[in-house]
């Protein structure tokens, strides 16, 4: 907005103050009333303030093509079928694989122990001991309990599995036949191992293993011959009751379920665990790309010790092939209790193998826990129940890429609205288009073939309550839709034309809707698994429904309203502020381009939007620019020129404007000679301008 040269003002009023301070009268000094014309505001109405400029085309001809796009519903890949639904899956590890380390205990069992449980024979030995004599046979005796403390490697060991290897030294100076001995835990009682020796020469060594599975060893054991065979010496020996039987017990290879014991540095859990995941429609993915989501990791420890915890994610690798590793210490579980840990993950960007362990499979997530102590020095008490319990969720993964099959299912669609905003800012009225074509065009940018059915297309009016339902061939007849092809990304397009000769689509849009009600099924893979799984979807290339208008802007114009909000400030217009304004007439100059009448008013607002006046008492008609007989077309604008009177009490209001909204109103008005309807061209507006001749209220 332009206003009156400030200049004129300041002159006058340095003459004015010239006149005065040349007086020498003493009276006050008077306040001198001024009438300026100056420009207020502006405003150009165009067919842009209607539907807005990026829908209008212009032919070559300069008259103006009406080009609208509304998409009135779109699948994407992380939509409805085809998302990867959030997921927790718990799980719990058992620590089946407790190893302690291989132990060997040696126990000496000297001829005068032995003798000294033997009753006469016995007695006999011991009495010639440090002598010559003849051992006489030796025929089944037996020995009482003797302790054998392992308490240093473990205090009690549950086995799963292990083996005790008993190796005999015969260090009595004669041939042992037969010897049975007796292993059992001291507490219990129960019998750890029971084996026999045969045959054993003098000065030899033979060794046996002893399966452990399943049995409980403590670290007090109870060591007992159960019987003793010999033939006695072949003649005189030298008999020295320091001579013994060396018997070593080497614990090998344990593996057990709970022990107190003294543990080595070893894997307690080691595991990969492949996840299966129901997809809707029976999808099967193989491939996955992540736009956004994350990986929740929360892991609970039984173990009553520190453990080093490592858990992969090897199918989830970012852009630089690595996949997802997290290595942390869980501290030991207090008792009767459990220690945490809570990990989060951004997926964005990351791409998911969904082919399982073996790469052979689908819709598979593969993860992998390993769980491992040090050898602390002390004896500890660790069992298979104090697992560890990993919990992960999968949540609000959006795919950007995804591959396999996609799945066979119907997708029922509405009812449902979608917004139409070709005619958003017509606030009432109606219109008549000469012709319309509409296409309800199907681009399929998903890898799938699918059905489209179309059961509904409404174009409802939510100001008048208008609703006009479309009839066509397409409704209820089913369309088959091609699939997209990838690489190059390549989308289908299916077109179903829409014109006056085949439906009502005339109707529809004349009745200027604001919103588009619809109902469809979309049949995803109507054939099944036809690509063997090479369906693919990217995130933003969707399968869209879209509705395609196109129509000459050629109209019949009834009572058609449109609106164009201008800045309104009088404060510029008097070095004083808008208070030096006393009252005025503000005209209004309309050059009206288009061969439409139009009644026309301005409305004034406040600075908070507050509505506070009119500038008319009522519209005043702007009379339609005429065409000629030719080709109907506006050759020059018509101008009006209209009058506001603006009294004392109305200035008060217009001084208090900050914006003013012009309102036209228009009417089709033309000579019958070019028809029914009124084209319009790209030369027509509507251009309004405001002036005001205002009386000022100048003084000292």
């Amino acid at each position: 907005m332009k206003i009156f040269s400030r200049y004129i003002l300041l002159i006058i009023a340095a003459a004015v103050s010239f006149f005065f301070s040349c007086k020498k009268d003493l009276q006050p000094k008077p306040y001198w009333e001024t009438s300026l014309l100056v420009p207020i505001a502006k405003s150009d109405l165009s067919l842009g303030n209607i539907v807005g400029d990026t829908l209008i085309k212009t032919n070559n001809d300069s008259s103006l093509q009406l080009v609208y796009e509304s998409t009135i519903y779109s699948l994407k890949p992380g939509d409805g079928a085809f998302q990867i639904p959030d997921t927790a899956v718990k799980g719990n590890y058992n620590l089946s694989a407790l190893a302690l380390t291989d132990k060997v205990i040696q126990y000496n069992l000297s001829l005068g122990q032995a003798a000294s449980q033997m009753g006469a024979q016995g007695a006999f030995i011991i009495a010639n001991n440090g002598q010559q004599a003849t051992i006489p046979p030796i025929v089944n005796q037996s020995t009482g309990d003797n302790n054998v403390d392992a308490t240093q490697f473990f205090q009690s060991a549950d086995v799963q599995s292990g083996w005790l290897d008993i190796t005999v030294y015969n260090g009595f100076p004669i041939d042992i036949s037969n010897i049975e001995f007796q292993i059992k835990n001291q507490a219990s009682q129960a019998i750890v191992a029971d084996t026999t020796f045969t045959n054993l020469a003098s000065g030899t060594t033979s060794t046996k293993s002893v399966n452990l599975s399943g049995k409980t060893v403590e670290g007090t054991l109870v060591f007992k011959i159960i019987d003793l065979d010999s033939p006695g010496s072949a003649g005189t020996v030298t008999i020295d009751t320091t001579d013994a039987l060396q018997i070593t017990m080497q614990a090998r290879d344990m593996i057990v379920t709970s022990a107190t014991a003294i543990f080595p540095s070893q894997n307690i859990i080691d595991q990969e665990q492949e996840t299966v995941y129901n997809l809707s429609g029976g999808a099967k993915l193989k491939f996955a790309k992540v736009k956004s989501g994350k990986l929740e990791l929360t892991i609970h420890s039984a173990v009553k010790q520190l453990v080093h915890f490592q858990y992969g994610f090897p199918g989830t690798t970012d852009q630089w092939g690595t996949a997802i590793i997290d290595s942390s210490d869980l501290p030991a579980a207090p008792q009767g209790g459990l220690s945490s840990l809570y990990r989060e993950y951004d997926l964005a960007g990351y791409t998911l193998d969904l082919s399982g362990i073996n790469h052979n499979t689908y819709n598979s997530f593969v993860n992998h826990i390993k769980a491992r102590i040090d050898s602390t020095g002390l004896v500890q008490t660790i069992s298979s129940a104090d697992s560890m319990y990993i919990d992960y969720r999968l949540v609000d993964v959006v795919p950007e890429y995804i591959e396999g099959y996609l799945g066979q299912q119907i997708l029922t669609l509405g009812p449902d609205e979608t917004s139409f905003n070709l005619f958003k800012n017509i606030q009432s009225g109606s219109i008549g288009l000469e012709d319309v074509s509409v296409g309800i065009e199907i681009e399929n940018g998903v890898g799938v073939d699918a059905r489209l059915n179309l059961y509904e297309l409404t174009a409802v009016n939510s100001k008048s309550g208008q609703n006009i339902s479309l009839s066509n061939s397409i409704i209820n007849s089913p369309q088959n839709i091609a699939r997209a092809t990838n690489p190059p990304l390549t989308t289908t397009h299916s077109l179903f034309a829409l014109n006056t000769s085949n439906s009502n689509i005339k109707n529809m849009i004349e009745c200027l809707p604001d919103r588009m009600k619809y109902k469809l099924d979309l049949f995803v893979n109507p054939n099944g698994n036809v690509s063997n799984y090479n369906d693919f979807g990217f995130y933003d290339s969707p399968l869209n429904v879209n509705l395609n208008v196109n129509m000459p802007l050629s109209v019949q114009a009834n009572a058609l309203v449109f609106a164009d909000t201008v800045s309104f400030d009088l404060s510029k217009a008097s070095e004083q502020g808008a208070d030096a304004i006393k009252n005025g007439i503000i005209t209004i100059i309309a050059d009206n381009g288009f061969p439409l009448q139009a009644n026309l008013q301005l409305y004034l607002y406040d600075e908070w939007g507050g509505f506070l006046d009119s500038l008319m008492a009522s519209p005043h008609l702007i009379n339609a620019a005429p065409v000629n007989t030719t080709n109907c077309k506006v050759q020059a604008p018509l101008r009006s020129t209209i009058e506001a009177v603006a009294d004392d009490i109305k200035m008060e209001k217009i001084r208090n404007a900050k914006t003013a909204v012009v309102k036209a109103v228009f009417d089709t008005r033309q000579p019958v000679s070019c028809g029914d309807y009124t084209r319009i061209y790209s030369t027509y507006h509507l251009n309004v301008k405001l002036t005001g001749k205002f009386t000022y209220l100048i003084g000292n």
